[in-house]
């Protein structure tokens, strides 16, 4: 008698499946909503550009914000609907899932516009070499890139004042401005702000992908920066001589002309000088890995700016190997530093996007070999 209650207690498989068939027919609509969406923005930005940016920017919009909000009503009207007749328990429960992934999208855009692009870091590397008597400290910055110059920028040229390096050399890229912001407006401020910078070997510059309206300046010489194009110079110091290079965007980006303009920068200069060659994008190095270089630098991959732990960056834009854009590594002969840079990519007014790939600047100290 005892088992027979029992067994009409329970519900059947039958009544089982008719209580879940709701809750998986909720989840299986987000799910279908976030393929058909992806699909149909992927195809709209193709049909409007091949740019890789815009596409970018319109699945990062879909997937952070329009897909969320999506998820937040279906969700709604799904506890909505489970309160109403009666509390079903997997409809409820399958609301919340839904409106919890919603939430969670936008809330890593939140994150990966708001919050990781403005957690700027300082890396310390060091080199240690038979061609200085002193220590020499070179902060390598890149990619400052401002959408639009305001705290942020400040307080990085701040950091830069509070370390007080010798020598500054930035590897490219220093405005790209979003509307209603042009290089016009943005110009005189992050120029008023690398005014505060004065290291006492100088400051050096190379122009970069998103310098070309803003050449003519550069050239000139903006906010004390003295621009390279294929050219070198000498620095005389108390801890040894210093020769600099930079090379032309071109030419750092093509690696089967690099040489036809370092090789006779090597050969005016002393093996017994301390030589730096450096460059926007860090395609260069595979030219140059084997000669008498004491350190290469570049910047342009953005360090990828999402990064995929045990993978590393999904995209960088560049032709070297994966595990050399970003970060300290001997390559070759010579030592190669590729920084994560200030900034983050604007192009096709592309929000700033960092994650699991922090900004940075990178202070490298130069030390006698004793």
């Amino acid at each position: 008698m005892t088992d027979s209650k029992t067994e009409s207690a329970a519900p059947s498989s039958a009544g089982r499946e008719f209580l879940y068939r709701p809750a998986i027919a909720i989840i299986l609509t987000q799910v279908l909503m976030f393929v058909v969406g992806t699909v149909a923005v992927s195809a709209y930005s193709l049909a409007r550009s091949r740019s890789v940016f815009l596409l970018i920017h319109y699945l990062y919009d879909w997937w952070t914000i329009y897909f969320p909000v999506c998820s937040l009503l279906l969700g709604a009207g799904a506890i909505s609907a489970a309160m109403k007749f009666g509390g079903v328990r997997t409809v409820l429960r399958a609301g919340v899932l839904v409106l919890v992934a919603g939430v969670l999208c936008f809330f890593a855009r939140v994150y990966a516009t708001h919050i990781e692009p403005k957690l700027l870091r300082v890396r310390e590397e060091t080199l240690v070499s038979t061609k200085v008597i002193s220590p020499i400290r070179i902060l390598h910055i890149t990619d400052i890139q401002s959408g639009g110059v305001g705290d942020y920028e400040a307080s990085a040229i701040q950091r830069m004042i509070d370390l007080d390096p010798d020598l500054i050399i930035h590897t490219g890229d220093l405005l790209h401005p979003v509307p209603p912001a042009t290089f016009a407006s943005e110009l005189p401020k992050i120029s008023q702000l690398l005014d505060q910078l004065h290291p006492r070997l100088g400051f050096f510059n190379v122009v970069g992908d998103t310098d070309g309206p803003i050449l003519r300046q550069l050239q000139r010489g903006v906010g004390g920066m003295v621009t390279l194009e294929n050219s070198g110079a000498t620095i005389d110091s108390e801890a040894g001589t210093i020769e600099l290079f930079g090379l032309l965007l071109m030419d750092s980006r093509d690696p089967s002309t690099t040489l036809e303009h370092v090789e006779p920068w090597l050969d005016s200069t002393s093996e017994s000088d301390l030589r730096i060659l450096f460059g926007h994008a860090p395609d260069y190095i595979l030219a140059a890995q084997d000669e008498e270089i004491d350190l290469c630098l570049a910047g342009h991959t953005h360090g990828g700016q999402i990064r995929i732990p045990f993978y590393g960056p999904i995209m960088t834009m560049s032709a070297v190997p994966r595990d050399l854009a970003l970060g300290w590594h001997q390559v070759g002969r010579t030592q190669l530093n590729v920084t994560a840079g200030i900034g983050a990519e604007h192009e096709a007014e592309l929000p700033p996007i960092r994650v699991n790939c922090p900004p940075e600047m990178t202070l490298i100290t130069i030390l006698p070999d004793q």
